[in-house]
């Protein structure tokens, strides 16, 4: 097997970082809602400089959405999960209600972050 290119690293490393702001957008907003959400406070709880956060979103509203942006991904991913696994519609709808009342994707944090939005 080739080693993935030094481009395609890149835009991995950089989805990465992307991803790891967005969740410490998450866990800000969860603390402070959204009207208390500074880019230094996402810098302060990615661990990492203001100037990366802007280099990364440019506005605290297009952080916000990768945000909201990641939340959606995150349930989607879990519905699909949970609805593909099982073949008759009782089951799924049981699965589903689960997700929804009690699982990772309906943690505190998250709910806090959905409220707020």
């Amino acid at each position: 097997m080739s080693k993935p290119d030094k481009k395609s690293r890149d835009a991995e490393k950089v989805a990465r970082r992307r991803r790891s702001l967005a969740q410490a957008a998450i866990t800000v907003i969860a603390r402070k809602g959204l009207p208390g959400v500074t880019l230094a406070d996402v810098a302060r709880e990615a661990d990492c400089g203001y100037g990366l956060v802007l280099f990364h979103f440019e506005t605290k509203d297009r952080l916000l959405l990768a945000a909201l942006d990641a939340l959606v991904e995150e349930y989607r991913a879990a519905w699909h999960a949970r609805s593909d696994a099982h073949d008759d519609a009782v089951a799924r709808l049981e699965a589903l209600i689960d997700l929804d009342l009690g699982s990772a994707v309906t943690d505190l944090r998250h709910i806090a972050v959905w409220t707020a939005f």
